[in-house]
C-alpha cells in the first residue's frame, strides 16, 4: 500500500479536522521520536534532505 507524506507550515490559528484525525498536532522535526511507525521516519528524512528552503 503506498504511503503519502504531506508537508505543512504552521501559521496562526488552530488545526481544523473533519473526522477521525482529532489528535492532529505539529511537531518540530528535531523533537520526533527516533522510532516511528512503518516507513514514516524515512519519509520525513527524505523530505528534509530534498526540501528546498522557501522565503517566509
Amino acid at each position: 500500500m503506498p504511503a503519502i507524506c504531506y508537508a505543512a507550515r504552521k501559521t496562526k490559528g488552530k488545526i481544523k479536522t473533519t473526522g477521525d484525525e482529532e489528535d492532529v498536532k505539529f511537531f518540530k522535526t528535531d523533537s520526533l521520536r527516533e522510532k516511528l511507525a512503518f516507513d514514516h521516519a524515512r519519509m520525513i528524512k527524505d523530505y528534509m534532505c530534498n526540501a528546498k528552503p522557501k522565503a517566509v
